[in-house]
C-alpha cells in the first residue's frame, strides 16, 4: 500500500471514528426530540426502525460492490451475525426505553460505562489479559459513572421539589393538605419512573458492550465476515425485526400509540416524519 493510500486509509478511519462519537453524543438528545413531539412510546418503539435502517444500506453496499470483500463467509457465520443482531436489538430497545423514562442526562452517564463492560465481556468471554493499570482505569471510570449519576440524579430531584414548592405557593391554605398528598405521589411516580429508566439503561448497557464483544468472533479468522458485510447484515436484520414489530404490534394500536401523542403534543405530521 502507497503511503497515500495508507494516509487517506487513516484519515477516513479518524473521520468515521468522529462521526460514530458524535452520533452517540447526539442520540440521547435526539430520543428526547422524539419524546416531546410524542413519537417515542417505548412499546411502539418506533424510532429504533430508523436508527438501523441507515446502517442496514451497507448490506446492500457490500452486496454488489465488487470492490469490497465478496461473500465467502460460511451461512453458520452469517447466522451468527444475525443472533447478535437480534440480541442488540434487545439490548438497544432498554436503553433508549431508559431514555425516554430517566431522561438523556442520565442516561448518557450511564451509557458511558459501555466500554466498562465492553472490558469486562472481553475479560470473561475472550479471555483478554488486562494490565493491573487497565483494571485500575476501568475502576475510576466505573467509580466515576457512579459519582456522576449519584450528583446528576439529586440535582435533578432537588429541581423537581423546588418545582413542586413553588407550585404550592399558588394553592390555597385550606387545600394545602391536599396538594401536599398530590405533590408526594407525584413525586413518587417520578422517583420511580427514574429508577426504572435507570435499571433499563443499566442492563441494555451491559447487554450492548456484550454484542460488540460477541462480533469480534465474525470479523476474526479465515470465515469472517467484513466489517461492511458485518454491519450490513446485523442492521438488515436489526431493521427487519422491528418492522415486523411495528406491523404485528404498533400498527393495531397506531391511533394510541403515534397519532394521540401527536395530537396531544401539538406536533405536525411535517415535523413529525
Amino acid at each position: 500500500m502507497s503511503p497515500s493510500s495508507s494516509s487517506s486509509s487513516s484519515l477516513w478511519m479518524e473521520a468515521m471514528a468522529a462521526l460514530y462519537v458524535l452520533s452517540g453524543v447526539c442520540q440521547p438528545l435526539l430520543m428526547t426530540l422524539c419524546k416531546n413531539f410524542g413519537l417515542a412510546d417505548p412499546t411502539a418503539q418506533l424510532y429504533m426502525v430508523f436508527y438501523y435502517l441507515g446502517p442496514s444500506l451497507l448490506f446492500w453496499y457490500s452486496l454488489y460492490n465488487h470492490h469490497q470483500q465478496p461473500w465467502i463467509a460460511p451461512w453458520r457465520t452469517r447466522y451468527t451475525a444475525m443472533l447478535i443482531a437480534a440480541f442488540d436489538v434487545v439490548a438497544q430497545v432498554l436503553n433508549y426505553s431508559g431514555n425516554s423514562l430517566a431522561g438523556p442526562t442520565l442516561f448518557a452517564i450511564i451509557y458511558s460505562s459501555v466500554t466498562v463492560w465492553t472490558a469486562v465481556w472481553a475479560r470473561i468471554f475472550l479471555k483478554r489479559q488486562l494490565t493491573r493499570y487497565q483494571w485500575l482505569a476501568i475502576a475510576l471510570v466505573f467509580c466515576g459513572l457512579t459519582l456522576t449519576a449519584t450528583d446528576t440524579y439529586q440535582h435533578h430531584h432537588t429541581n423537581h421539589e423546588v418545582s413542586l414548592m413553588v407550585g404550592d405557593g399558588e394553592e390555597e391554605v385550606s387545600s394545602s393538605s391536599s396538594t401536599l398528598l398530590s405533590h408526594t405521589e407525584e413525586e413518587l411516580a417520578h422517583f420511580q419512573q427514574v429508577v426504572r429508566g435507570t435499571l433499563l439503561t443499566v442492563v441494555g448497557s451491559a447487554l450492548h458492550a456484550g454484542s460488540y464483544v460477541w462480533s469480534e468472533a465474525v470479523l476474526t479468522g479465515p470465515d469472517s465476515l467484513s466489517v461492511a458485510q458485518n454491519t450490513g447484515l446485523q442492521c438488515l436484520t436489526a431493521t427487519s425485526l422491528l418492522i415486523v414489530w411495528q406491523m404485528v404490534y404498533t400498527l393495531p394500536r397506531w391511533d394510541v400509540l403515534i397519532t394521540k401523542p401527536l395530537v396531544e403534543a401539538h406536533t405536525p405530521l411535517v415535523a413529525a416524519v
